[in-house]
Formats: C-alpha cells, structure tokens, sequence
C-alpha cells in the first residue's frame, strides 16, 4: 500500500527526505508501543533516537513529538508508578530534541536564527536571498496547499479530496497523489477501533496518525508531509481487515490489494511520460532525451556551447535548475524574479533597469515569460499600487526582456537576451 502511493514514487525519484522521514517516524512508532506494553525504558531511548533523527530531518516534526508526549502522558496516568513513567517519558522526549540540535545549532549560526528561514518576522535571521519579506511569503505559499480560502466543509472532507480529487504539481490539489486504498481502508479501521479489540501498536499508531495529521490540516496540507503516517496507518487498515473480515470474507483484502494496485498506473504514467530507459540503454543521446524532458533545454545547450566558459546568466522563473547549464547562475531561491521585481519598481526607464541588471555581472538573461506580462498572474504586479502604473512597469520589464537588440534565442515561454 504504501509504496503503491504515487506521490511515494515521485519522492523517491526526487531524492526528497520524507521517504526516510517516515521510515523514523514507524521505528518511533514501534518502540513506544514496545515501551507501552513492558515499561522498559530502553525502548523509550530507541525511541528518542528516532525521533531525534526525524526533527533532524524536517522541522515539521515537531507535530510528532507532541504526539508521543500525549502518548506517554496516557500511559503514564494509568502506570502504578506515575510520576516516575512520565518524568522518565519526557526526558526522552527532550533527548530527542538534543540527538536532533546539531543541525539547528548549525543553522543557528550561519543565520542568527535555529529554525530559518522560517518565523523571520519573530526570529530574526540573515541569508543572502531571504529577509522577513520572503520568509513571510514562503509561509504563505505553504499555506495555499489544499486550496486558498478554506471553509469548515473542506476541513471535514479532506480525506475524500486528498484520495479523490488530489494532482501532482497543482498547490490547490495538494501537489501529490495518494490513491484511494487508503479511503477504502479508513472507515474499516475506524469501525474496528471502536468495535473490536485491537493490538496496542494499532491503537498508538493510529493516535498518532491522528493528531499528525490534524496538525497538518491547519498547516501545510502538502500530500507528501503525510507520508511519515502512511505506513502506520497501512498497517492498522491491514489489521483491521484481518480482524474483521479475513476469516469470513478475504475478498475484502483482495478489493485493498486492488485500490492500491491501481495507483501504480498512476506512477507508471509518469515514468512513460519521461521513458528514461533509453538514454540509459543508450537508444537516445543525452541532448536528445533533454530536449524531450526539458523544453528549455536548447536555450542552455546555446549556452553551453555558444558562449565563453566564464559566461555569468541570471535565470528568471528557470526553476533554479542549473544542473545541465554548465555556466556560472545567478538567480533567486522559490521566488524566482524577486529581482527583477526589485529592480522594475527601482528603475525610472527601461535603460535605467538595463543598468541595474548589469550591475550583477551578468553576460545574458534567461526568462520564462509566459506568464510574467499577464497583468492578472505576473508577480511583478504590485496590487497596492494602481493600474496605469503597473502597466507602465510591465512595460518596462518586457522592454527589457524581450529587448529586440539584444534578443538571442526567443520563443512564446522563453527568451534569451545578451545584456550590453
């Protein structure tokens, strides 16, 4: 179930973190439920390691911590020696916290601030690229996953749109696919909480799931921030099953086994739409499989080949990538044209946002302008500011991008531009 999850295949084949953040999170898992059933303390340091090794990973982890010291906080009211299981479980907790410091205290001082470049506008930090401005907007890019503008109805309906309604690379569908095994194993864990006896690690798994997963829903709703409850909540739906069903009717599993089946086409999809094999079994070239894959690809194979090797470009909206653009970059992290935004509303003329571009050091611009000249989508458009000026500096910064003089390479998404 949980490596049918389409959004699991696409973190895997992005080299993101939240793959082996879950891995962590289940071994946690595990150990507390151990500690729950003997009180043997050496399960609750196990624990400590694995949860110290998530918050090193993803500061979102502090939402699972808060959910392990309700766990022991249960436990410890029902213990016979109380006081003593709790003090004990909550010094784990903070041993957790110190197993996952070095890399905060890292941060902390190249920074000024332990959990940059979040919570700038409290804590105050400095990077080059980031201020309290940008931290402030990174916040609430986060905050549009799911849907701007949410209302209690789609709080309520959340696991039927994340199953459902959920799209790969689209913020409001929150950027992922889960597949609707999960949907279809839901209800039949809640109903054997409730009317069956099921095994502890069920029970705490599930909690924790739980409350993580409410933490999410008022957070970020990002899909592939609730892959470290898939596994545990795989396991509780397939016990469950068992519990239930398995005796009288496995077809029930085989319908789980189906759902989760299904979403592999999903992930298959995405594999044949970039059919890497053959530029691996060497049917294809290099530049040829690029140029499939990346329709800005022959902007930077012009580059790589056209232009001396000290060449310095300043990318705008590229997406950062600079993997196959073997030229020195200049460019902005997540808000891709902040400076040229910057520099449109600094400059009187177009000649004059020229002269502040150059000013970078840089020998060529490369833009995606598809969408920046678009009074209702560009990112330069200040909303506070009135229309005939902002039409005036989207002039501008056409002007400038499209600049005929100096056009290199230049089609309806993208233009290269040699500044003089």
């Amino acid at each position: 179930m949980v490596a049918a999850v389409p959004t699991a295949y696409h973190v895997a084949a992005s080299s993101y973190i939240d793959l082996e953040l879950a891995l962590f999170v289940t071994l946690a898992i595990y150990a507390v439920s151990r500690w729950w059933e003997g009180q043997e303390n050496s399960w609750l340091i196990m624990m400590a390691v694995f949860l110290g090794a998530a918050l090193s990973m993803k500061l979102t982890t502090v939402f699972v911590l808060a959910a392990f010291a309700l766990v022991i906080a249960f436990r410890a009211r029902s213990a016979e020696d109380s006081g003593r299981v709790l003090t004990f479980g909550m010094g784990t907790i903070l041993l957790a916290l110190v197993i996952a410091s070095p890399g905060y205290l890292r941060t902390w001082k190249a920074t000024g601030s332990p959990v940059f470049p979040f919570y700038m506008s409290i804590w105050k930090g400095e990077a080059p690229g980031w201020d309290v401005e940008r931290s402030n907007l990174f916040q609430g890019m986060n905050s549009q996953y799911g849907g701007e503008n949410k209302n209690a109805l789609d709080y309520l309906i959340a696991p039927w749109n994340l199953s459902v309604k959920a799209q790969a690379e689209q913020p409001q569908y929150f950027d992922g696919v889960l597949g609707i095994a999960f949907l279809v194993g839901l209800p039949i864990l809640v109903w054997a909480l409730w009317k069956s006896e099921m095994p502890v690690e069920v029970k705490i798994g599930t909690a924790v799931a739980a409350i993580m997963f409410l933490f999410w829903l008022f957070a970020s709703q990002q899909l592939r921030y609730l892959l470290p409850i898939v596994p545990v909540l795989a396991i509780g739906i397939v016990s469950a099953t068992e519990n239930l069903f398995a005796r009288e009717n496995p077809w029930i599993q085989v319908s789980l086994a189906a759902a989760a089946a299904s979403a592999i086409l999903v992930s298959f999809a995405w594999f044949l739409q970039t059919t890497p094999l053959r530029v691996v079994l060497g049917g294809e070239t290099r530049d040829a499989y690029l140029t499939r894959n990346l329709d800005y690809y022959p902007y930077y194979q012009y580059l790589n080949s056209q232009t001396p090797a000290d060449t310095k470009v300043w990318l705008i909206d590229m997406r950062r990538d600079t993997y196959n653009l073997n030229r020195p970059a200049v460019s902005d992290y997540l808000f891709e044209d902040w400076t040229l935004r910057n520099m449109v509303w600094e400059a009187r003329t177009t000649a004059d946002l020229k002269a502040k571009a150059a000013s970078l050091g840089a020998q060529y611009v490369l833009t995606r302008h598809d969408f920046l000249f678009d009074y209702d989508r560009s990112t330069l458009v200040d909303d506070k500011r009135p229309r005939p000026e902002n039409e005036a500096k989207l002039k501008m910064a056409k002007e400038f991008v499209l600049d005929p003089t100096g056009t290199v390479l230049s089609d309806k998404k993208f233009s290269l531009v040699k500044v003089f």
